[in-house]
């Protein structure tokens, strides 16, 4: 297994400015923080494993799993441009749901699952308790104003209501302690 951490952007060595000298490309250069520089260090990599690439937190960013056509049908690590990034090659296959969604993690071995922190649970219990009011509110807005008009059907006064008490219960809502939140039903 090949792993290459933390690379960062560099200035060029002068045989690199001369490499490109009077070229329209003006590349830019990475070192990984063992001093490996990036376009040098890809020939260490092997052609036929997967190649993953995942930031300081250890998540997975990127992923090389298919041949590339353009890049000899190989599993060619140079797709990267690992800038902030580490890169590393992995034994196997790749666990069955993975996606580069930020809910993988390289643990310096294998891809597992990653566990997410209380505070980005909570988070997501805000986000989701932020978006069903805005939901609540939305469905509520037309039933009031028939209401206060006079002019809401016998219906629309009972999903009013409903709305309102669904409302008020997922104010309640404590998000504290995900992932064990009792959200309120909502209205049919």
């Amino acid at each position: 297994m090949l792993v290459i951490k933390c690379f960062r952007e560099v200035e060029p060595t002068e045989d690199q400015i001369k490499l490109f000298e009077g070229s329209a490309i003006a590349p830019k250069f990475l070192r990984s923080e063992d001093g490996q520089d990036w376009y040098e260090c890809q020939s260490k990599f092997s052609d036929d494993k997967i190649k993953i690439m995942f930031d300081n937190a250890g998540i997975v960013r990127s992923v090389v799993d298919k041949p590339v056509p353009g890049r000899g049908n190989t599993l060619a690590v140079s797709m990267f441009f690992p800038i902030n990034m580490s890169v590393a090659e992995i034994e196997g296959t790749l666990p069955d749901g993975f996606s580069i969604n930020g809910g993988w993690v390289f643990d310096g071995e294998n891809v597992v699952k990653r566990i997410e922190t209380k505070e980005e649970l909570i988070a997501e219990a805000e986000h989701t308790k932020s978006r069903l009011m805005e939901n609540a509110n939305t469905q509520i807005a037309p039933l009031q104003d028939a209401f206060d008009l006079g002019i809401a059907t016998e219906q629309e006064a009972k999903n009013l209501t409903s709305w309102k008490k669904y409302r008020v219960l997922l104010n309640r809502v404590d998000i504290i302690n995900p992932p064990n939140i009792d959200w309120p039903e909502r209205p049919a």
